[in-house]
């Protein structure tokens, strides 16, 4: 009778135990960040999370632990795993969908905007990088794009890939260098969760209360979280908006002007100008220009097409077929056309995407052209023009989705924060050059948020932003005003920052070279979180003294001391006058102190680097480091 008993007793605890435990996993659903290839932090408790009808059970099994729990009735369920075993590959059960190729190892959140999103595929070192017979163990994974006004815990899809010589063309290019290299120098597996977005400005990252003492974007932020919200349509509108066409794509995007309405439908516009100050004022989205080019004579050799400046983004087409593509505003375009591409009528049609501020062609009617052989035909003048997507889909009016406060938060760090993480690497700031006074705040804010978040002081190193534009004679910068901002959360624990004064680009916002970036942070990484001897910190003002006509200029971080190619005559410092001129002084490097002349002058401010783009520099440590931009204040007597 006890022996009965005792059977049926585990029959029933087994009949309890498959409950709800569906054969083909439909009714639990894992996060996405849950897939094969997935990479597992180390050193801290497992968590599993997702999503399923309450009373089901969900059952996982990995490392030896199997632990099952009966969904909620708020429909999430989380599991709590013990700390898993540093390597791989593994595999994890979760139900009956069985996940494999999973490494333990370190995870870091890789965020920021375009430069941070810059591909591999279109960084210099691309095809050097191909060539490699293997590649360490660097698994990636994309957050997918979605914007909320309200926080959410799910994220829309997204799965982990193993970089290989298929999937490495699309991965960060930054953090692809900064994780392939500290793999080579640890032999840990490590794990990017990619989640920047091209043209984001930092608000978007920060949460509602993080604008209390913002009235303008408090705002902002009541107007987005109070309105009503239809997802569904505003994903719709946002992928119309965003998306853009992908290069090798001829289907085309929704709001592709349709060939069969003859022009029609389009208006006139006179290129160059802005379209809201003629056609479409308050207009910021996508606006479609086009205009027939006749050839007399047909082309044997590759023609170039001279845009000029556009703002912000576009995409060019020469009879339908895609030549070019250029995020950014105030850049040149200029794309070679293949003789093929020529017919005796051409149609030429741009696609640009306004984020805000004026829209459309920026520069001098005849920067406008196309130049074949020695021929320049000017093509700027009268344009067709049309209407395509709204860059403020379910938006208050005047909103930018990049200039919304908590959009990306909501919906693109909320969920998360359960992921256990090692550290973040942050590469942003362009959008924010516009207004570089809130800057540092907001930066302090981010990291500390993020911190209590993760309920730890997790290392967090950034870029700070690259030289860009023509080369500037002194005066006042938006962009070196920036960089201070950047440069002040120092201040705050585990934090360090890769200085890109020396590899940018005048012409372009994205500069090829992500390699240098990535492995300065890399080198921080291995300093602060891995204990590696590595001197990573860039050489920064320490102090400086007015002794006679001279201002003596000390250094800290030097390594084995400051070089220069030419030490008797160091580029990029500058000065402020009493008169509020600005003036370019002689300096030159002595036993690591730089000796600034000012003979003559009443000085009230000494500047090194100080400016969108200070030209060639040439004041390093030994470590190859260039020294932080700065700005000194004389002291009145």
């Amino acid at each position: 009778m006890k022996s009965l008993l005792h059977s049926a007793f585990w029959i029933c605890i087994l009949l309890w135990s498959q409950k709800g435990v569906a054969q083909d996993g439909s009714s639990i659903r894992p996060s996405s960040i849950f897939s094969n290839h997935m990479i597992i932090q180390r050193g801290e408790q497992f968590k599993v999370w997702g999503q399923g009808q309450p009373g089901d059970r969900v059952q996982i099994s990995f490392q030896g632990q199997t632990k099952m729990q009966e969904v909620p009735s708020s429909g999430r369920w989380l599991i709590l795993l013990k700390k898993p075993q540093l390597g791989g590959p593994y595999k994890m059960t979760i139900n009956q969908q069985q996940y494999s190729d999973i490494y333990v190892g370190d995870i870091w959140m890789a965020g920021g905007q375009s430069n941070m999103e810059w591909p591999v595929k279109s960084a210099d070192g691309f095809e050097e990088e191909l060539q490699e017979d293997r590649y360490p163990q660097v698994h990636y994974f994309r957050t997918p794009k979605q914007m909320s006004n309200q926080e959410v815990d799910t994220l829309t899809g997204g799965i982990w890939k193993k970089i290989d010589r298929q999937t490495l063309a699309d991965m960060s290019a930054v953090s692809y260098y900064f994780a392939k290299e500290i793999y080579h120098q640890t032999n840990i597996p490590i794990g990017i969760i990619d989640h920047s977005w091209s043209g984001s400005d930092i608000e978007g990252w920060l949460p509602y209360e993080a604008f209390e003492n913002f009235p303008e974007w408090q705002e902002k932020a009541k107007a987005y979280q109070s309105q009503e919200f239809d997802q569904e349509a505003f994903d719709l509108a946002l992928k119309q908006w965003y998306e853009g066409l992908e290069t090798e794509d001829q289907g085309r995007i929704e709001d592709w002007p349709s060939k069969q309405d003859q022009w029609s439908t389009w208006s006139s516009i006179q290129v160059p100008g802005y379209w809201e100050d003629s056609i479409f004022p308050d207009w910021d989205g996508v606006v479609w220009y086009s205009r027939d080019i006749e050839m007399k004579t047909l082309p044997t050799q590759s023609c170039k097409l001279h845009l000029g400046e556009i703002d912000d983004d576009e995409e060019t087409y020469f009879n339908g077929q895609l030549i070019g593509a250029t995020t950014g505003y105030n850049i040149s375009r200029t794309y070679d056309i293949d003789p093929n591409q020529f017919q005796e009528n051409n149609v030429l049609t741009v696609r640009i995407l306004d984020h805000g501020w004026g829209g459309g062609f920026a520069s001098d009617s005849m920067d406008i052209y196309l130049e074949c052989s020695d021929e320049k035909q000017i093509i700027s003048g009268n344009w067709r023009i049309k209407k395509g997507a709204d860059a403020y889909p379910a938006q208050p009016q005047g909103q930018s989705l990049n200039n919304v406060p908590a959009n990306r938060y909501n919906s693109m760090m909320v969920p998360l924060f359960q992921q256990a993480m090692t550290g973040m690497i942050w590469y942003q700031g362009e959008s924010n050059c516009g207004r570089p006074e809130s800057y540092s705040e907001h930066f302090h804010d981010m990291i500390r948020i993020y911190r209590e978040q993760w309920g730890k002081s997790f290392p967090f190193l950034f870029v700070q932003l690259a030289n860009f534009m023509d080369e500037s004679e002194p005066g006042p910068s938006l962009w070196a005003e920036l960089r201070a901002a950047q440069a002040s959360v120092l201040d705050m624990s585990s934090t360090a920052m890769a200085t890109a004064i020396d590899i940018g680009e005048a012409d372009d916002i994205h500069p090829g070279d992500k390699k240098t970036v990535g492995l300065r942070l890399a080198n921080a990484a291995l300093a602060i979180q891995y204990d590696k001897n590595i001197r990573y910190k860039n050489p920064q003002l320490a102090s400086a003294r007015l002794e006679n006509d001279e201002i003596i200029v000390e250094f800290k971080h030097i390594a084995d001391g400051l070089k220069a190619q030419k030490p008797d005559n160091i580029p990029a410092f500058h000065v402020k006058l009493e008169d509020g001129q600005y003036k370019k002084v002689k300096a030159s490097l002595r036993d690591n102190q730089v000796f600034v002349q000012i003979k003559g002058m009443n000085v009230v401010e000494l500047y090194y680097a100080w400016s969108d783009n200070p030209g060639t520099l040439d004041l390093y440590n030994s470590e190859g480091l260039p020294v932080v931009p700065f700005k000194y204040s004389i002291p009145v007597d």
